[in-house]
């Protein structure tokens, strides 16, 4: 059972890192992501983004990790010019990464890391922006319940197959 949230910048266990990776290659495995990681790859990718980000940890009573999000300022991400076209802001908090293993989904975990996000953005940013499939209804609905805007709608590929993609953002300072 889900019972809070815990925010981490730092030093991750081997056992806290391989459950984060296992999470990861399990929720981006299916649709509509269809990304297929080897275990290797996915520790590469997660340790890059968390030397540059802020990680918000999820976990159950018990320490194990049921979900985790990683945000960064958007001014560090390579592909940061495709979002400041949509109206992002170079200094925006950019949810690289959010997954909830799907043993833990539907208990409100992903909202409570965005709402963290949120947090954050507000004392440090212009902004909260982010990124997903359009058939991803619950992270759709995790962006209206933070009355996030939505800015874009665009076509990418990966893992092979086309798909449309959203891009919601909230401003928590004024500009």
């Amino acid at each position: 059972m889900f019972n809070g949230i815990i925010s981490i910048n730092g030093t991750f266990s081997e056992k806290q890192l391989a459950s984060m990776v296992e999470i990861y290659q399990e929720g981006f495995r299916g649709a509509p992501w269809f990304e297929t990681w080897e275990f290797s790859d996915a520790l590469i990718h997660l340790t890059k983004l968390l030397e540059s980000g802020t990680l918000v940890l999820a976990c159950s009573h018990d320490q194990e990790i049921l979900g985790f999000g990683i945000g960064i300022s958007l001014s560090t991400y390579e592909g940061k010019n495709e979002l400041l076209r949509y109206g992002s802001k170079e200094n925006d908090v950019y949810v690289t990464e959010l997954v909830v293993s799907s043993k833990a989904q539907r208990q409100g975990i992903a909202l409570n890391i965005m709402h963290t996000f949120a947090s954050h953005a507000h004392t440090s940013s212009k902004g909260l922006l982010f990124r997903t499939h359009v058939e991803n209804v619950a992270m759709i609905r995790v962006a209206k319940g933070l009355e996030m805007k939505h800015i874009a709608k665009y076509t990418a590929i990966t893992g092979g197959q086309e798909s449309t993609r959203v891009v919601y953002r909230k401003k928590c300072k004024i500009e």
